[in-house]
């Protein structure tokens, strides 16, 4: 693991049990609100790929955190037109962003979940999230270690699409 990579692992780690209020409309910790306003949060917004960008910001990616978007599919899709900052990659290291797809009856939904990358199985990945819960569900209430699956044909669920890392 690279310096680089350890500090996005112990930023995401420093904001572990940060809890939301209902519904999407702010956060039980003041300062933790003002930050993730900061990343362009706004009281409603699902918040997981928020985040993971606050997380760069903190481990001094800021550059990287300036070309995500608020959508995971569309962040992970729009990672690949950042070749400078960003690289696609299949197996993850800790401090990746890993990257799901919402399915629906076998359809891709425009939604999906991010978190970063802690540590890495064969058939599983164990992230650490936002807008998620010790259960692991994908519109959650805190930021929380979650074990995933790496299941790339799961047809309704969470399916893998794959892994950001910085540059």
């Amino acid at each position: 693991m690279t310096p680089g990579q350890r500090k996005i692992v112990q930023m995401a780690l420093d904001f572990w049990s940060e809890r939301e209020i209902p519904g999407n409309q702010g956060f039980e910790d003041a300062k933790f609100e003002q930050l993730m306003k900061e990343t362009g949060w706004a009281k409603g917004q699902a918040w997981c790929v928020y985040f993971c960008e606050l997380t760069l910001r903190q481990a001094g990616y800021t550059k990287h955190a300036d070309a995500m978007s608020a959508s995971a599919v569309t962040f992970y899709r729009d990672a690949a037109k950042h070749p400078e900052l960003f690289t696609i990659t299949q197996e993850p290291e800790p401090g990746d962003l890993v990257v799901w797809q919402y399915y629906a009856r076998g359809k891709a939904q425009w939604t999906g979940h991010a978190g970063i990358a802690v540590r890495n199985y064969p058939s599983q990945i164990i992230a650490i999230e936002g807008n998620t819960n010790s259960e692991g569900g994908r519109e959650g209430i805190e930021v929380a270690l979650s074990i995933r699956s790496k299941d790339r044909t799961n047809t309704d669920g969470l399916r893998l699409l794959g892994f950001v890392r910085t540059k």
